[in-house]
């Protein structure tokens, strides 16, 4: 389990490189010059707490 503040931030990276516990393949993707790409699929009861942020 990872905690983290401001998940649903675009700048926050929790749930694109929070489950990688390799330092190496970490620090290969933050180098990456590829873009990211993020889907993100809110249900009614997170909508209900941060509305359409």
């Amino acid at each position: 389990v990872t905690e983290t503040q401001g998940l649903l931030d675009p700048s926050n990276d929790t749930l694109l490189l929070g489950h990688i516990t390799d330092p190496q393949q970490l620090e290969d993707i933050q180098k990456s010059n590829k873009p990211t790409r993020r889907f993100v699929v809110i249900d009614q009861e997170v909508f209900k707490i941060y509305g359409s942020k």
